[in-house]
């Protein structure tokens, strides 16, 4: 097996395991994509990650703030829930769902 033939069936590889929702056809496109054109789409997928983990942090706070408005407790400003992490804002939300 030659040097060009291993590295590309382990490009194959890594591509088959890090896009493993891709068909077969869009796994092959890739490997004939230029360095730069993978850059921008590795890109475009972590703003995605990025902008989907955002969403999320985004609801918990909002279900934060809304117990706490149903609860009747001081409700913590946006600015504030978003330095959180999604770990600590779970835990808030576990605490506020125990005092209902």
């Amino acid at each position: 097996m030659y040097k060009g033939e291993m590295l590309s069936n382990w490009l194959e590889y890594v591509i088959r395991q890090r896009f493993s929702e891709l068909s077969e056809q869009e796994v092959r496109m890739m490997l004939h994509l230029t360095p730069q054109e993978l850059i921008q789409i590795a890109l475009k997928e972590r703003v995605q990650q990025g902008m989907q983990k955002g969403k999320q942090i985004g609801l918990l706070a909002g279900e934060i703030r809304l117990a706490q408005r149903i609860l009747k407790r001081q409700v913590t400003e946006f600015n504030e829930l978003g330095r959180k992490t999604k770990k600590e804002l779970q835990a808030i939300w576990r605490e506020l769902a125990a005092l209902n």
